[in-house]
């Protein structure tokens, strides 16, 4: 096993991930140096908005298998994926319009959701044709596009809160929306002159139905992680303070940005151990050590970092920020084991069941959450996410356990019969 080789991929994956998840940090950064009173009112337009966005993702997740598999016996494959598209964008707008009439917040809050809503069809859009680009091997340009979307992002940020046009919230959400705008219109040139990819929107029932069958699953669980935060959200927006809510976004923007870094080694690690020839369970001892290694190696960096990190969202070393990152940054570790736990069980053939563990989080992190809340500080709420995913990891791991010792003896038996 060339573990080098694992930890060079996860440093790719997981860097164009977080170049991808930046904006949203960089706007918390600078509300929360420009206007912290804000930062509560972007957030929660934001956890709701992310919804749409997350339900894009898994929607459309299955686009470039779709679109490798049939680009050489189908001329319209790819108008086919851009029409999909575009009505999937076009329900998921209708649908947040719903719930942004539908759900508690302050008028400030709800106006920076709508004004980010006018996102989600181009937003959509883009993922699907990014897909399409990637495919088509041009992974490298899309990531450099997203690195000038992020720095265009921070400087449209700031332009418009100096402005003053409106409010510093309403503000940062206009400039996600405008700089979005901006992407999609990058990408449709990119297929367009560059990667000579037709676009036109159709309609295809049969393509559209396989696409689907792609992302459902997906979309679930991404839908009830992301459903489950947002109502902690809430929750926490009709009883806390705007300095405690202000905290609570920026831990949980950790918590999402933290993550990646096992996005990227779990990726890694299914990507270099699904071509090995060999039988997985030969390397699956030494994988899971590897995995658990690096879990606690970049727990430990976290570590070192968090003063830092503090200093980047508020301009100075909160005391309480620490405390919360203390907490979050074993909620992360956590959630990284169960993410190995799970890559190796899919490597295992186990593939339905064990990504559905995950959502300890959801069914017992958030409840206990919001138990254990305290409107003067947000460590409770973290505690409670801890102790979902502690409950994640230890079946993740039973289950990983149990599965090896069951293709073990398979195995066994192969080589008995081959004798």
């Amino acid at each position: 096993m060339n573990y080098w080789e694992v930890i060079r991929q996860s440093l790719i994956i997981s860097g164009s991930r977080l170049v991808a998840l930046s904006m949203v940090t960089l706007d918390l950064m600078i509300l929360g140096r420009l206007a912290l009173d804000e930062t509560a009112d972007f957030a929660l337009a934001v956890q709701f908005s992310q919804i749409y966005v997350v339900l894009a993702l898994g929607l459309t997740v299955g686009v470039n298998i779709a679109f490798n598999l049939r680009k050489s016996h189908s001329r319209t494959v790819a108008r086919s994926v851009a029409g999909y598209a575009v009505f999937t964008g076009f329900l998921l707008f209708l649908m947040s319009l719903v719930m942004g009439f539908s759900v508690t917040m302050s008028k400030n809050a709800q106006l920076s959701y709508f004004v980010l809503a006018l996102g989600i069809v181009p937003t959509t859009l883009y993922i699907a044709l990014c897909a399409m680009i990637e495919a088509s091997g041009g992974a490298s340009w899309v990531f450099k596009l997203t690195i000038g979307a992020a720095i265009a992002n921070a400087a449209l940020d700031l332009a418009l809160v100096h402005l003053g046009l409106c409010s510093p919230a309403v503000a940062v959400a206009l400039a996600t929306t405008i700089v979005r705008l901006l992407l999609l219109s990058f990408v449709i040139y990119g297929c367009l002159r560059i990667y000579r990819i037709s676009i036109a929107p159709i309609f295809d029932g049969v393509e559209w139905k396989d696409l689907f069958s792609y992302g459902r699953t997906e979309a679930l669980v991404g839908l009830i992680f992301t459903g489950g935060v947002s109502f902690l959200f809430a929750y926490a927006n009709a009883r806390g303070n705007d300095a405690a809510l202000a905290l609570l976004a920026i831990g949980i923007n950790f918590l999402n940005i933290a993550s990646v870094i096992y996005i990227g080694m779990t990726r890694a690690v299914a990507n270099v151990a699904s071509a090995l020839t060999h039988r997985i369970s030969t390397d699956l001892k030494g994988l899971a050590i590897f995995g658990l290694a690096y879990v606690l190696g970049t727990t430990a960096v976290l570590y070192a970092a968090s003063p830092v990190l503090s200093w980047l969202y508020l301009g100075t070393v909160s005391p309480e920020l620490l405390a919360i990152f203390v907490i979050a940054i074993w909620v992360v570790a956590f959630d990284g084991a169960a993410m190995l736990f799970i890559t190796l069980l899919r490597l295992l053939d186990w593939r339905a069941g064990p990504p559905m563990l995950r959502l300890a989080l959801i069914v017992i992190g958030v409840p206990l959450a919001m138990v254990w809340f305290d409107p003067l500080a947000m460590q409770p709420v973290f505690a409670g996410l801890l102790m979902g995913n502690i409950v994640a990891a230890l079946l993740a791991g039973m289950l990983l356990l149990y599965a090896a010792r069951q293709r073990a003896r398979k195995d066994l038996h192969t080589v008995a019969d081959h004798q």
